[in-house]
């Protein structure tokens, strides 16, 4: 018993159908007695038949998403089409059935059929057979690309040079060999080119290593490394003073001669360190390396940089 509704779409052809594609805004069907159907409606019932030039049947249809369709059939039949109007018979090198055909994306199309016939081309008109391990039919084929992993090892630490690079070592490697591509997540502490990383700032350096595939490869997952951007280290120079001695003035202020300098050219500051331990007796105290005479303080002081 037949469920309510309306009648499935249902071709004006009395062959069997096989195989089908879309492609160009329009279905394309083939099967037994050279049957080629196109529509632009697969839903209507409403399928226009095209002159295949053969009555050999027909097994399967691939459109190579721009401008070109191929068909496979019984004995070896090859056709192609740019419109699936007219079409053309290519030479296959085989009388075996084709039974099955795929294209990759790339540009090479590969065929399958009886007696485990494999057939590839780089145009659909040029046909080579391929060796097959087995004799048994092979009845339909799919093109896919292999997967590929990312290595990124573990990065070590760098001390800030601003505006200074180092080299990523190791760097990344992608298991399918082709090469590798890499981005800074974290421009503001560093960036990067090619494996050359240019420091910025103190912080966290994020690596993002890439690979986007190709033909044969599927992208891979991306690997990220975090490279810590550490201080650099910084010593002070703070000479002797001169005059070495100074004579004691209430609420009087002197300049350090010299200076303390730090090695990071950064400001150096000071502070005053007073030791109440000092005897009263010397009548002298020093500053750093300086001291101090005259006065009656019972305390002595130095000067330490900061």
């Amino acid at each position: 018993m037949r469920l309510p509704g309306p009648k499935p779409p249902f071709p004006n052809s009395g062959e069997g159908l096989y195989g089908i594609s879309y492609g160009d805004a329009e279905w394309v069907a083939v099967g037994d007695a050279g049957t080629i159907l196109t529509t632009t409606v697969p839903a209507s019932r409403t399928w226009d038949t095209q002159a295949s030039g053969t009555s050999a049947n027909l097994r399967d249809i691939v459109y190579n998403g721009t401008d070109l369709y191929v068909v496979v059939g019984v004995d070896g039949v090859i056709l192609t089409s740019p419109d699936a109007r007219v079409w053309t018979p290519r030479i296959s090198g085989t009388s075996d059935d084709l039974v099955g055909i795929e294209y990759d994306g790339t540009g090479l199309y590969v065929a399958v059929g009886t007696d485990g016939t494999i057939l590839s081309s780089n145009d659909a008109i040029t046909w080579n057979p391929r060796t097959s391990p087995i004799i048994q039919n092979l009845r339909d084929v799919a093109i896919g690309k292999f997967p590929q992993l990312i290595t990124f090892d573990s990065q070590p630490s760098q001390v800030i040079i601003p505006a200074g690079t180092f080299l990523l070592d190791p760097p990344a490697a992608a298991s399918s060999g082709l090469p590798v591509s890499y981005a800074s997540l974290t421009n503001g502490v560093c960036t990067i080119s090619g494996t050359s990383v240019t420091m910025v700032m103190v912080g966290i350096c994020t690596i993002e290593a890439s690979q986007s595939g190709d033909s044969a490869y599927l992208p891979a997952i991306s690997g990220t490394q975090d490279i810590v951007i550490l201080k650099a280290a910084q010593t002070i120079d703070f000479p002797t003073q001169s005059p070495f001695f100074q004579n004691f003035v209430v609420s009087g202020a002197y300049a350090l001669n010299p200076a303390a300098t730090a090695s990071s050219t950064l400001a150096v500051g000071c502070r005053a360190v007073c030791d109440p331990s000092f005897s009263a007796r010397r009548r002298q105290f020093s500053a750093g390396r300086a001291g101090f005479t005259g006065g009656s303080a019972d305390s002595r002081a130095s000067f330490r940089p900061e």
